[in-house]
């Protein structure tokens, strides 16, 4: 559910769960999206029916000041299913992102050892909004 957090600056500018835990937080996604079938719930040492009692509500209700694009992406970055869940890349290519400009940054960064993930379509560019 990491893509639920990390979308948020993009779609809504503030984060959609604010948990305290680790508890708190799966409780908080789930008060949202619902409750996956036990059937999709992972192998892991909290067990599924501490959360299986959620019903889905509407993102609207939530973020009203959402953009019909933005909320069908939000959608899709919410499915606890990964397999099913929208890849980065096709996020990336969502309809949101059609009026944001690919810029060049201003400064050139120092190489680092370690791999970065670039928001562009092209290796040194990134996703900017454009100015309105």
């Amino acid at each position: 559910m990491q893509s639920a957090t990390s979308v948020k600056s993009f779609i809504i500018n503030r984060p959609l769960f604010r948990g305290q835990s680790e508890v708190d937080q799966l409780r908080k996604i789930f008060e949202l999206i619902g409750s996956p079938e036990e059937s999709q719930w992972p192998e892991v040492s909290m067990p599924w029916i501490s959360f299986k009692n959620y019903k889905k509500q509407p993102l609207e209700a939530v973020v009203p000041e959402i953009s019909e694009e933005g909320l069908d992406l939000l959608q899709k970055l919410l499915i606890f299913d990964p397999l099913q869940r929208i890849s980065a890349k096709d996020a990336m290519n969502h309809n949101y992102f059609k009026d944001f400009e690919l810029q060049k940054p201003l400064y050139r960064a120092k190489k680092r050892k370690s791999s970065r993930i670039s928001l562009g379509s092209e290796p040194g560019t990134s996703a900017i909004a454009p100015k309105k």
